[in-house]
């Protein structure tokens, strides 16, 4: 689907690490989320930019404007 398409998938939260892990298997999202990233893994959350440009790197991401939100 998505991830077949070439499409890339990331999910930041304020939730702490393990609670987007439960929420990421439960949902059985572990196949197409390839990047989860919980704001405590960047020094700004919310509202700052911090958590998208962060997960923008291990997809080789270099513009914003290749991001939807």
């Amino acid at each position: 689907m998505l991830r077949d398409s070439g499409v890339k998938v990331a999910v930041n939260s304020g939730f702490g690490p393990k609670i987007i892990e439960v929420i990421v298997e439960r949902l059985n999202w572990g196949k197409v989320v390839g990047a989860p990233l919980a704001d405590d893994g960047v020094p700004r959350g919310r509202p700052h930019p911090d958590m998208i440009r962060k997960l923008m790197e291990p997809f080789g991401i270099t513009s914003s404007y290749q991001v939807a939100r």
